[in-house]
């Protein structure tokens, strides 16, 4: 695979300066001036009406998939290009079209590193992703075999991994009353990122994708008290982006968990502009000189937040990760009676076998060898 086609592949960001696939190319192609410019992707069209028309064509096929997918797609994409070139008995062979052998015995190498299958799918994607940009059709689809391969992974026992415990109402007020109160720059985001997280049920992907811009603290006259709305431009169950708003009331009292006033506290500290990610990394100096660096955090760091606060609580952090403020805000409304659509609208749930999976607490508390033996 020539170098072009390989940078053209290995990005799926924006670009002025991407360079054209040759593949989408042909010398005798009267469309080929039209096909250079949409596959360079140019920022700008210029004056030039079918410039801009390019421009734009290209603006909207880059909004396909959410910027977070892509990202994730092209390290992907770059980790089997790196092996392919890594290996001399398969760097003779083409990236793209990719035969697939090559790629069921990418999906051995994976496995063999003890991916989990979620993990591998993620990466066929971004394989058929890249073919997809490239004008070919992924390799599955030309080998009954591959297809068989990918069927048996799904298929298969990801062994001994368990999913990451609930952080239920009760323990999620139990950690904050155990934390000293917070004075950091960091302590304070944390602190607002455990209770956003578990007030909204966001994904970790969605609270850092927030900007300022995308909360605001609202007064209801009726029932005299404050409240968020937030809005989810997109998320994983809303890739065309027709957003939706999660509301959270304040809580009464000075209950720990409440978003509204730490939010307050966050925006106190910080006089963040309306375009800024909300939540932010911090430099790695002393408390007292901590300042914001402007970007926005990896969905990761999330993770780590709630890690750091249950650490801190003298809880078992392994145990637990940013998802499980997610799922024990799932198994709290279920546990409690609230009704389905009213808890799964909430959380952006759109099936009820999902909502219900994350509740293993409910099943140890009504199952039929209790009921039997009383």
């Amino acid at each position: 695979m020539d170098e072009s086609n390989a940078m053209q592949l290995n990005s799926f960001v924006p670009s002025s300066s991407l360079p054209v696939a040759p593949s989408l190319l042909s010398p005798h192609d009267d469309t080929t001036v039209l096909r250079g410019a949409v596959s360079a992707w140019p920022q700008t069209g210029g004056s030039d009406p079918l410039g801009r028309a390019a421009a734009q064509a290209r603006r909207l096929g880059a909004n396909d998939r959410s910027g977070s997918s892509r990202e994730k797609y092209a390290r992907c994409w770059a980790q089997f290009v790196h092996w392919i070139g890594a290996d001399d008995r398969l760097r003779s062979y083409d990236e793209v079209p990719a035969l697939p052998a090559i790629v069921g015995l990418y999906i051995g190498s994976l496995r063999e590193r003890k991916l989990t299958k979620a993990t591998i799918l993620v990466h066929l994607a971004a394989i058929g992703y890249a073919h997809e940009m490239a004008g070919h059709s992924p390799p599955w689809e030309q080998s009954a075999q591959l297809k068989s391969q990918i069927r048996g992974l799904r298929r298969e026992d990801d062994g001994d991994r368990q999913e990451r415990g609930a952080i239920e109402r009760e323990m999620a007020t139990e950690v904050l009353l155990a934390l000293p109160e917070p004075t950091s720059l960091k302590d304070i985001r944390d602190h607002f990122i455990f209770c956003l997280g578990w007030t909204t049920a966001l994904r970790r992907s969605n609270i850092t994708a927030l900007r300022r811009r995308d909360i605001r603290i609202e007064y209801d006259t009726l029932h005299q008290r404050r409240y968020l709305d937030v809005l989810i431009r997109r998320s994983k169950t809303d890739q065309e982006g027709q957003g939706r708003h999660v509301v959270v009331t304040e809580l009464p009292g000075k209950h720990p968990l409440c978003a509204v006033r730490a939010l307050e506290r966050w925006l106190s500290v910080t006089d963040l502009e309306p375009d800024v990610p909300l939540v932010q990394s911090v430099t790695l100096a002393r408390e007292i000189n901590q300042r914001l660096t402007g970007n926005a955090l990896d969905p990761k760091d999330i993770a780590r937040a709630v890690k750091r606060l249950l650490e801190h609580a003298g809880l078992d952090a392994t145990k637990y990760a940013a998802h499980s403020l997610r799922r024990g805000f799932a198994t709290t409304m279920q546990n409690a009676g609230v009704p389905d659509g009213v808890a799964m609208e909430h959380g952006g749930w759109k099936s009820k076998d999902t909502y219900y999976r994350y509740n293993r607490v409910d099943k140890a508390r009504k199952n039929a060898i209790r009921d039997l033996f009383g």
